[in-house]
């Protein structure tokens, strides 16, 4: 009987059967904490090979390498070569995807205001300071109330420099103001500005807002809390307009840095 024999693979059963052992609690701790330098150190001790390793760096959910002050301890303690540039390619992987998920939670969010939406390409709509210009009352009362005083809202150049081509637009509204609180309306182009009657005053009362004539129809959808899709529901002739805030100073959240007297303004046409 050779007993040699049989104590030669006696013994490599039980290494064999060790590294097993130690493979297996060093998978089943990367279930709950990540691989790291100790562990390999361990595997290494235990004789599991560069390749399974490798294999299992790759594969690990999670690491928590020293790959800087922990390199010449990983030399000494015989981790060969090709594990020792696994471990630092899976490190730098782990850091990468740590800094990429940081910088999205870190990424500002939409400047506040109204955004026309051209071919899928956003222009915000700066907002425009207006002017009030308006007929004396006093006409009204000369002529017994029959003749109307007119306030008007004027805007410096006879063009918005935010244009689209499309009879019925697209805008995204980016703030708590709902929608309803503005007027989409015509601005009517005269010698260097443009103007929008926003009231009108006669002996006997006073009504504000845009007209009816030049207002023009929308409808919206929030999509998100503060975030609104407008659309335009019937066509605008070439020409320039503006969304209005209608309650002026009682308009509910941010405007998208615009004042009471400050409109966003579109033209469409070229």
């Amino acid at each position: 009987m050779n007993t040699v024999g049989s104590r030669g693979t006696s013994r490599l059963v039980v290494v064999l059967g060790c590294m097993l052992v130690v493979a297996f609690a060093a998978h089943a701790r990367s279930q709950t904490s990540p691989l790291t330098n100790e562990d390999i150190i361990e595997l290494v001790e235990a004789g599991l090979g560069a390749g399974a390793l490798v294999a299992a760096i790759e594969r690990a959910e999670a690491v928590a390498f020293d790959v800087d002050a922990g390199l010449l301890h990983l030399a000494r303690s015989g981790v060969p070569d090709e594990v020792i540039t696994a471990m630092i390619e899976k490190q730098s992987e782990r850091d990468d995807a740590v800094s990429a998920a940081a910088s999205a939670a870190d990424q500002v969010a939409p400047t506040p205001g109204i955004y026309l939406v051209d071919q899928d390409v956003e222009v915000r709509l700066e907002p425009t300071a207006y002017s009030f210009h308006g007929a004396s009352r006093w006409r009204a009362r000369l002529t017994l109330g029959i003749a109307r005083g007119q306030a008007r809202a004027t805007v410096p150049r006879e063009r918005s420099q935010a244009r689209t081509p499309e009879a019925r637009p697209r805008f995204r509204f980016v703030f708590p103001a709902n929608p309803n609180q503005f007027a989409l309306a015509r601005m009517e182009p005269k010698e260097g500005r443009r103007e929008l009657v926003v009231g009108e005053a006669n002996e006997f009362g006073f009504s504000s807002g845009p007209r009816g004539q030049d207002m023009r129809a929308f409808e919206f959808n929030e999509v998100e809390p503060g975030i609104y899709e407008v659309e335009v529901t019937q066509d605008l002739s070439a020409g320039e307009f503006c969304f209005f805030p209608i309650l002026a100073g009682n308009v509910s959240g941010d405007m998208g840095g615009a004042a009471v007297n400050q409109i966003f303004d579109f033209g469409v046409g070229p």
